[in-house]
C-alpha cells in the first residue's frame, strides 16, 4: 500500500539566522512496499502499442540454378508489437534499482492482422517466367510470454577529479543511468503465427512453410524473429532514451523558487533536490529550502527580532529518520517527511516580513472587507456602552503590532 505521511521532525538546538537554507527541509521516502506499487502507474504509463518499421523486415533476391532462375520477394505490412505489464519488480540495492518486467508481447490482433507477402518466379532459359508462388497471409502472434530487465543507476554526478557538479544555477545535478538491458524472447513455433488468408488472396501455410524451407532454406518463424529483434532492440533504445530524458525532466523541476506577495509583504520561497541516494531499504529524495523575507525586518517588528528562528534538530543529527523509518501504525510505502524548521521559518519569516502588521480603516485597507470599519463595532464588545461616545457611528482604524514571532 502507498501511504503518504507528513512527519514533523523535532524536539532541541541552536537557530537559524534569517533566510538561512534549511537542510533537510524535506525527505521524499520510496521503501520496498512504495516501489511495489509502481506496477499500476507502470501499466498506465505502457504505450499501447509499439510500431514497428515493415521496411527493415522486406526482402528480395534471387538465384541461378544452371537453366532455372529464381527471383523473390518478401514483406510485412501493418506491423507493430502490443506489450501488457503481468509483473513489475523494482528491487532497491546501493545506488541503483535492478528492474524485472514480465511481459505478454502480442504481434498484432486477429482483427487487426499484419499482412505478409511472399512472392517467387521461375525463369525458364530466360524465356518465360512462372509465378510459383503468391501468398497474401494475414498474420499475428498473441501473448508471447517476455521477461525484461534493466538496472537504474542513481545518485549524485561528480566529475573525476571527484567533485560534485553543479547546473550553471548552482542546484546539484544527477547521475542516472539505465544500463544493463535485456529481454528474453519464448520459443515460438510456426503454430504461433497464426496465418490465414487474407482478404483476395490465398494462404496455403503448409505450401508457404515448407516451399520457404525448401528453396530459400528459411525457416519462417526464425526469420521473422531474427528480423523483429533488432528493431526490438531499437524500440526498447529509444524507449529508455525517452525515459532517461523524463527522469531528468522530473528532477529538474522539483526546484521551486518563487517570490510571493502576502498582502503586500514580500517572501522568497526556495526549495530544491540536494541529494538522491538509493539503498537495500529503498529510494531518499533530500531537498533542502527556506522562506526568506529579505534582508531587513519589517520597521513595525524590528525592535521585536532577533534574527533567528528556531531550530530543533541540527544537521546530521542520528534523530532524524532513517529511509522508510516511519512512526509506529504509518505504513511504510512513498512518504514524505516534512522539518518543522522549515514549517518554522515559514512561520518566522512570515511575521518577519510584516504580513501580521496591519491597519485596516475604511479608508485605507489592502482586503475587501465584510462590514464598515466604524465605531458601530464596538458594540460587538459592549452593546450600547458607547452609545454615549458615539451616538453616530465614527471612523474606526484597527492596528496590529505583534511583539513575539510566529513559531511552530
Amino acid at each position: 500500500m502507498t501511504s503518504v505521511l507528513l512527519a514533523l521532525l523535532a524536539p532541541a538546538h541552536a537557530d537559524w539566522p534569517a533566510g538561512a537554507e534549511i537542510w533537510p527541509a524535506l525527505y521524499v521516502d520510496v521503501t520496498r512496499e512504495g516501489f511495489a506499487s509502481f506496477e499500476n502507474i507502470a501499466r498506465t504509463l505502457l504505450p499501447p502499442t509499439f510500431p514497428i518499421d515493415s521496411s527493415l523486415i522486406d526482402q528480395s533476391g534471387g538465384a541461378s540454378l544452371i537453366i532455372i532462375d529464381v527471383d523473390y520477394s518478401f514483406g510485412v505490412d501493418n506491423l507493430y508489437i502490443i506489450p501488457e505489464l503481468v509483473r513489475l519488480t523494482i528491487d532497491p540495492q546501493q545506488g541503483y534499482l535492478d528492474i524485472s518486467a514480465v511481459m505478454d508481447v502480442s504481434i498484432n490482433t486477429p482483427s487487426d492482422p499484419a499482412l505478409l507477402s511472399v512472392d517467387a518466379t521461375l525463369g525458364f532459359f530466360g524465356l518465360f517466367d512462372w509465378d510459383v508462388i503468391s501468398e497474401r497471409c494475414t498474420l499475428y502472434v498473441e501473448n508471447a510470454r517476455t521477461t525484461v530487465t534493466a538496472r537504474i543507476r542513481l545518485g549524485l554526478l561528480y566529475d573525476r577529479f571527484g567533485q560534485q557538479v553543479l547546473t550553471p544555477e548552482g542546484h546539484v545535478k544527477f547521475d542516472i543511468a539505465i544500463e544493463d538491458i535485456a529481454y528474453t524472447l519464448p520459443p515460438l513455433g510456426q503454430e504461433d503465427l497464426h496465418l490465414r488468408s487474407a482478404p483476395g488472396g490465398s494462404c496455403i501455410v503448409d505450401d508457404l512453410v515448407d516451399l520457404a524451407d525448401d528453396i530459400f532454406g528459411l525457416d519462417l518463424v526464425e526469420y521473422l524473429m531474427a528480423e523483429l529483434t533488432p528493431t526490438l532492440d531499437a524500440q526498447i533504445e529509444q524507449a529508455v532514451a525517452d525515459l532517461q530524458g523524463s527522469l531528468d525532466d522530473s528532477l529538474s523541476v522539483l526546484v521551486i523558487e518563487e517570490s510571493l506577495d502576502l498582502l503586500g509583504a514580500p517572501l522568497d520561497v526556495s526549495l530544491e533536490p540536494n541529494d538522491l541516494r538509493v539503498t537495500p531499504d529503498g529510494l531518499r529524495m533530500e531537498m533542502v529550502g527556506s522562506f526568506d523575507s529579505g534582508e531587513l525586518p519589517h520597521p513595525c517588528i524590528s525592535r521585536f527580532d532577533d534574527g533567528l528562528s528556531k531550530q530543533t534538530i541540527p544537521a546530521y543529527d542520528p534523530r532524524y529518520p532513517s529511509i522508510g523509518q516511519t512512526p509506529q501504525g504509518i505504513p511504510r510505502g512513498i512518504n514524505a517527511l516534512l522539518n518543522d524548521d522549515f514549517l518554522g521559518q515559514a512561520a518566522y519569516a512570515a511575521w518577519r516580513s510584516g504580513l501580521l502588521c496591519q491597519e485596516i480603516s475604511d479608508a485605507s485597507s489592502s482586503i475587501d472587507l465584510p462590514v464598515p470599519i466604524n465605531t458601530s463595532l464596538l458594540s460587538i464588545l459592549a452593546p450600547g456602552g458607547f452609545n454615549a461616545l458615539f451616538p453616530t457611528p465614527a471612523p474606526l482604524v484597527l492596528r496590529t503590532r505583534p511583539d513575539r514571532k510566529s513559531v511552530v
